[in-house]
């Protein structure tokens, strides 16, 4: 039986996902969430499991109801964009939390990370882990040729994410969240979290300006998601 309302998760890469999926599957019910991946028959089969649970997402951005054509209800969590490419670099220079040689996919240049090919500020310099991330998963291609990307990418917000929450506070996320769907005792465990058996490496701040300028739109986005969720949390 299909769900009136199907909820969609824009999963951006390291951004406390894991630790809110978790949540999801403590708290509505467990092995709910449908987790989908980029597929080339349009998600036949991951379509029917999550019409029929109503909950499911992946790192697949705005635009997922056209690939599976089925509405869809967005909500997403959003980090720090500097912060959350640090954590991305760490997180490939640890070997996935050393589960990566067995089953975590790697891409070339995060091997290359892992391998101490490629160092911090190399991986921010070239944004290496991704360039606007944010603003990508939050448009779709056909929205960008008639306006700017940040325009779309908020006006997205506005119109069809119905839950916005940050990274850095997953407890007051947490809370709005179960204020917005009308749930109660909210329970989540903090999940893929980079361990800390490396010394952390600090970026030159001629990394970090070019990051910023490279990567400025999703700082902006970030700035919009923060005030609005914290007018939200007041």
């Amino acid at each position: 039986m299909r769900n009136l309302n199907t909820y969609f998760f824009v999963h951006t890469p390291k951004s406390g996902g894991s630790s809110f999926i978790s949540f999801i599957d403590l708290n509505i019910f467990p092995n709910r969430f449908i987790m989908l991946h980029d597929a080339c028959d349009g998600f036949n089969k991951e379509k029917i499991l999550l019409c029929d649970s109503g909950f499911g997402g992946g790192h697949i951005g705005f635009g997922a109801h056209r690939m599976i054509k089925y509405p869809l209800k967005y909500f997403t969590l959003v980090r720090d964009p500097l912060t959350r490419a640090i954590s991305h670099f760490n997180y490939a220079l640890e070997g996935k939390n050393f589960a990566g040689l067995v089953s975590a996919s790697f891409s070339e240049t995060e091997f290359l990370v892992m391998r101490r090919k490629i160092s911090l500020d190399q991986w921010l310099e070239k944004s290496l882990g991704g360039r606007n991330i944010l603003s990508n998963m939050l448009t779709s291609s056909d929205q960008i040729i008639d306006g700017g990307v940040y325009e779309a990418a908020v006006e997205n917000l506005k119109k069809y994410f119905i839950f916005t929450g940050l990274c850095e506070d997953m407890s007051a996320t947490i809370l709005v969240f179960c204020k917005t769907f009308n749930m109660s005792f909210p329970f989540y465990i903090n999940t893929n979290k980079t361990r800390n058996s490396i010394d952390r490496i600090e970026p030159s701040e001629g990394a970090i300006q070019k990051f910023r300028e490279d990567n400025a739109i999703d700082f902006k986005i970030y700035e919009f998601v923060k005030d609005d969720f914290e007018k939200k949390l007041n």
